[in-house]
Order: structure tokens, then C-alpha cells, then sequence
């Protein structure tokens, strides 16, 4: 079962940083990276292996997670969207992904 609180508070996070930090707008790594650290008060002196092979001691949230809660931040707030030119490349992206998908 999902943890609601974690996922509201989630939502927070990641609106907070989008709003603070506009090159995660079109970054989903450097905005995972930016939720990791605040989400698990994780800092520059915790290797990313260290970070990664650990996650269920930090608690990570999913990237799943924080890229679909990205999405319903933008839903609510469209100013927090990612540029034209990355929201193009992404629905092309997607578009390939669909045809390659259905050849599978």
C-alpha cells in the first residue's frame, strides 16, 4: 500500500524543487538527484554507489515516483513545465517508444 503522507509530502519536495531550481525542469536525473538530497538529507559527501546499493536505508523514493508526481506537479502548476524544446524531444521520445513497443 502507498504511504500517503510520504507522497504528499513527496509532492511538496518536488514542487519546491522545480520552483527553486529551473534546470530540473528539464532534467529528470538532476531533479531526482536534487528530491534524493532533500527527501533523505543526503549531501555531496555520500558516493552515488554508496547512495544507490543503500537505497533502502536512505528510504529513496522511487525515480518512478518522483518523475509521476513531476508530472502532477506541472498538472497543477503549468508555469513548472519544462521547456518547448525538452517537452518536444519527450513526446517524440514517447512516440518511438510506442512504435518500438508495438513491434515487440
Amino acid at each position: 500500500m502507498i504511504d500517503k503522507k510520504k507522497l504528499g509530502t513527496l509532492e511538496n519536495v518536488v514542487k519546491n524543487v522545480l520552483e527553486n531550481d529551473p534546470t530540473t525542469r528539464d532534467d529528470n536525473f538532476k531533479l531526482y538527484a536534487k528530491v534524493v538530497m532533500q527527501v533523505c538529507h543526503i549531501n555531496n559527501s555520500h558516493s552515488f554507489l554508496d547512495v544507490m546499493f543503500s537505497h533502502t536505508n536512505y528510504d529513496l523514493p522511487p525515480m518512478e515516483s518522483v518523475t509521476r508526481t513531476r508530472r502532477l506537479v506541472v498538472a497543477k502548476h503549468p508555469e513548472l513545465d519544462s521547456t518547448k524544446i525538452v517537452k518536444d524531444f519527450r513526446q517524440e521520445q514517447e512516440k518511438e517508444y510506442v512504435e518500438y513497443s508495438k513491434g515487440v
